[in-house]
């Protein structure tokens, strides 16, 4: 389930980000690593990566009320 309590695991440094742009096979080795869900940086923001489809509908249901107010 989606769970507000922990912060995922990754990086918010700038390897990352620079990696994933280059990288076509970043996003699968780096889920491979922390799991489906985990953090980094892209152009300076963070963000939660979900590569998981199930988990990402989840997500996104959950996140319906997020998204119509911002």
């Amino acid at each position: 389930g989606v769970s507000r309590r922990a912060t995922p695991p990754g990086s918010l440094g700038i390897g990352d980000s620079l990696r994933a742009l280059r990288d076509p096979a970043f996003y699968r080795e780096r889920s491979g690593q922390l799991g489906a869900v985990f953090r980094m940086a892209q152009f300076h923001r963070p963000v939660v990566v979900v590569t998981d489809l199930r988990l990402g509908m989840e997500v996104l249901q959950h996140a319906q009320g997020w998204l119509a107010h911002s």
